[in-house]
């Protein structure tokens, strides 16, 4: 009897020795979560009213297209966050499109504001959003479950206007060089720091237009202050797109104008 007692005793000892092992273990991992969603740095443009938003993407394809994510925003004060909840999962072909929501901050004063990102209430991203005068810079202490591309979004300077001229035709050089001549004419040099603008990226001051479907083979870009008239532009563009129907010529303005 005394040695059945005992190996009863064991028994629960072990069986009490491993489970605290197991509870210790699990306090000591490191949950790694995969990235599942990318955030964009965003200013939408107007002429006396500019706004900064995070437009926030999948990192993998979704079924639909204009899937949205369910995300709920909250500004008090100098802390922003902004949860997102979930993504509808409608009945649709083959994952080929990429779902998104767009997260309207609105006017920032030149401060430092308190970011937090939160992933279904469940994953808290904390970070600092610093706003100055010329752009806006987002540091993550935590990168949980979501990725940050572009850091620092460069502002779009006042009175500038930017576009391309995109062809797959021979003479495109020589069409997108008279078409840039006359853009000359009514605007001036434009100096751009390096980096990030959202609209387009810069590099020694050469001009990467982003977000436009552009497949011509054939791409010229350009960027030049402009205080005038947009009707002036309004004039080169109508006399250009009605001479070269299979140019495609664009220009963009500070205003938020595309023309």
């Amino acid at each position: 009897m005394l040695k059945r007692t005992s190996r009863v005793a064991i028994v629960f000892l072990l069986i009490f020795t491993f489970g605290c092992k197991d509870d210790k273990i699990v306090e000591d991992v490191n949950i790694t979560i995969e990235d599942e969603f990318k955030i964009l740095l965003w200013e939408s443009l107007e002429e006396n009213n500019r706004t900064f938003n995070l437009n926030v993407e999948t990192i993998k394809s979704e079924s639909c297209e204009n899937t949205l994510i369910d995300v709920a925003p909250s500004i008090i004060g100098n802390n922003i966050s902004f949860t997102i909840h979930d993504i509808p999962e409608p009945d649709c072909p083959a994952p080929i499109f990429i779902a998104d929501a767009y997260v309207e901050i609105g006017f920032l004063d030149s401060s430092s504001y308190e970011m937090i990102i939160s992933l279904k209430n469940v994953i808290q991203n904390k970070g600092t959003l610093t706003v100055e005068n010329d752009y806006y810079e987002l540091e993550m202490k935590e990168l949980n479950g979501i990725v940050v591309p572009e850091k620092r979004l460069y502002k779009v300077p006042q009175n500038t206007i930017w576009g391309y001229i995109a062809s797959d035709d021979g003479n495109a050089d020589s069409v997108a060089s008279g078409f840039l001549d006359e853009i000359i004419n009514v605007s001036g040099s434009q100096y751009y720091i390096d980096g990030y603008y959202g609209y387009f990226s810069v590099e020694n001051n050469e001009l990467t237009i982003l977000n436009q479907d552009i497949s011509q083979s054939s791409v010229r870009t350009f960027g030049f202050s402009f205080d005038g008239d947009t009707a002036e532009l309004m004039n080169v563009l109508s006399d250009f797109r009605s001479q070269y129907v299979t140019v495609d010529f664009k220009i963009f303005t500070s205003k938020g104008e595309e023309l």
